[in-house]
């Protein structure tokens, strides 16, 4: 009887130490850096012409036409690609403007005006049939799992 007191005593303290530690481990929805910044990061640039490569530069301006970056891109038929520039809306409940000047293979010119809001991703097609560069469609990215309220700005 006494051998069964100590490892029921054993098992206990294992168990008050396994319980504790879980407890003492942060919750990695937790932390600040869990929610991350806003998805509508980047947007996406698919060559649609089959038949030839293109070369696509782009001059991207904030609703105020001053210019924030310049970017340039050599996409095969089928190619498709993200820009680097980091176009953001300030959280999930406001939009920002951005205006984007594209040239394909040093002649073709477009201007596409793309509104960024927090949860889509702006997707621009080469179309030389429809006249260069093409505003295709928003993809949704989710809400990454975090709560709007917990958002904040970034």
């Amino acid at each position: 009887m006494k051998k069964i007191v100590v490892l029921a005593g054993i098992f206990l303290a294992i168990l008050v130490i396994a319980v504790s530690a879980t407890l003492l481990v942060p919750d990695p929805g937790d932390t600040a850096d869990s929610c991350p910044p806003p998805p509508t990061s980047i947007f996406r640039l698919a060559n649609k012409d089959l038949n030839q490569s293109h070369s696509v530069s782009v001059i991207i301006n904030d609703g105020s036409n001053t210019t924030l970056a310049n970017e340039s891109y050599d996409l095969a038929p089928g190619e498709s690609t993200k820009s680097t520039f980091v176009m953001t809306s300030q959280n999930a409940t406001t939009t920002n403007s951005y205006c984007l000047i594209f040239t394909v293979d040093d002649s073709v010119g477009s201007e596409i005006s793309v509104n960024v809001s927090y949860y889509a991703v702006p997707e621009l097609h080469i179309d030389p049939t429809k006249g260069g560069v093409i505003y295709y469609s928003s993809v949704l990215t989710g809400d990454y799992g975090c709560p709007l309220e917990d958002q904040g700005e970034y």
